[in-house]
Order: structure tokens, then C-alpha cells, then sequence
């Protein structure tokens, strides 16, 4: 029996995150490979939610589930550019990603972002942010995190800095339905922002192998409900 498995990337591309969509355009391949080596009874398909800030150019980049040589295809041509604050538009990014063709028996968003979304409920007030009452338009990101949950959906977060800290608190008790809230935290103890583009580079290489666990721990968990 072939488990479907719906796999959607939603990526911060706003400046400080170069090496974290240069990953994504290399390795996105690689960790479908893996997954499907432990899991051969799978059809794996990824789509793309990439996301920068209010009045950058090219706010959105969105690809609806197909394979991932199409996913890296399409975010080759992208650098990581814009976010004038460190607030991003989180809450729309979210919302899109909720908005693909969702028709998995496993239905996974891994989200990877360094900043987290417009208001002060969600960060730390040392965050800059243009729009410190929440998102300009009144979205707020906890309904899609709650649909998430209520439609048994796996939300994983790659953390990278402690500034998303506040929001993932928030988002926890959002999450009151029957799906799977995770956090990959692939900080390395010596982690520190001041070293700049080195330690940020060691630690996204840590990105595929990450995932692919994740994503294949989630299939397993899912597998075996059916096995029951």
C-alpha cells in the first residue's frame, strides 16, 4: 500500500538566510532519496512556500506539490534578499502554505526561518519591527497553526536563533488539535550570531539529514496507526 506524503517547505528568503535556501536548492533531492530508501512504499511530493516582508520585491514564492527537481528548479533562480526589520510576514507565508492541494495520508510543513512574524506577542522586544501591533492587515498566524493541528497535520520548525522563541511558546498553545507539533533546534553549542557566515553555513549542513529524520519519523508514526 503507498502512503502519500505531502512534504511543503515554507522558507524564510529574506537576507540573513543565504545558506539556508542554498541547502534548499541542493538538498532538497537528496532528502526525498533518503526518506524513500527507508521508506520505499512512498509517494513523496514537496511544494515551496518562500517568503520575504512587506514592500519587499517579490513577497512570495510559491510552488504547489509536484516533484522535487521542480522545487529546486524553481529556487535557483532566488537569493535570499529584503526584510527591512526582523519581523517577517510569517502569517501570510503560512496561510499560502495552508492554501496548497493538501490531499496526503502524511501531510508535513517544515518551516525554516531565523526572525519570527510581525508583533510583539511573538518576539522579544530588543526584535525590530515595523508593524509591533501584529500583522498590518489583522492576519494572525495562529489560525493556520490551529487548522494545522486540527486537520492532523506535522509542523516542524528548524530553529536557528532564539528570537523565535516567543513565537513558538505562542504557537504551542495554538496547537490543540490531533496533529504533531515538532522543533529541530540545530544550534551548535558554540553557536553564535557574532561569528557571522561561517557558524551559519557548519550549521545548515546539519539541514538534510535533519529533516529527512523528522520526515521520516513522522511516516513511521503514521504507518504504524494503520498497522493497528
Amino acid at each position: 500500500m503507498i502512503t502519500r506524503v505531502r512534504l511543503c517547505f515554507v522558507l524564510d528568503c529574506t537576507g540573513s538566510m543565504d545558506p539556508w535556501l542554498d541547502q534548499a536548492k541542493t538538498r532538497i533531492r537528496e532528502m526525498t532519496n533518503t526518506i524513500h530508501r527507508e521508506h520505499p512504499n512512498t509517494q513523496i511530493r514537496v511544494a515551496l512556500v518562500g517568503y520575504r516582508d512587506y514592500d519587499d520585491d517579490q513577497r512570495f514564492h510559491i510552488v504547489d506539490f509536484t516533484t522535487p527537481e521542480a522545487v529546486m528548479a524553481a529556487l535557483r533562480p532566488l537569493r535570499a534578499e529584503g526584510g527591512d526589520d526582523e519581523a517577517e510576514d510569517v502569517a501570510h507565508a503560512l496561510r499560502q502554505a495552508m492554501g496548497l492541494e493538501w490531499d496526503g495520508d502524511v501531510n508535513m510543513i517544515v518551516h525554516i526561518a531565523d526572525a519570527p512574524p510581525h508583533g510583539r506577542m511573538y518576539h522579544h522586544v530588543s526584535v525590530s519591527d515595523r508593524f509591533p501591533m501584529g500583522d498590518p492587515t489583522g492576519l494572525d498566524p495562529r489560525h493556520s497553526i490551529h487548522d494545522m493541528s486540527e486537520l492532523g497535520f506535522t509542523y516542524t520548525f528548524v530553529k536557528i536563533t532564539d528570537k523565535t522563541d516567543t513565537m513558538l511558546d505562542v504557537f504551542h498553545t495554538a496547537w490543540t488539535g490531533r496533529g504533531e507539533f515538532k522543533v529541530i533546534d540545530l544550534r551548535p553549542q558554540h553557536y553564535d550570531r557574532s561569528l557571522g557566515d561561517p557558524a551559519n553555513h557548519d550549521m545548515a549542513s546539519l539541514l538534510s539529514p535533519a529533516v529527512a529524520r523528522a520526515v521520516s519519523q513522522t511516516i513511521t508514526r503514521y504507518t504504524d496507526t494503520q498497522s493497528v
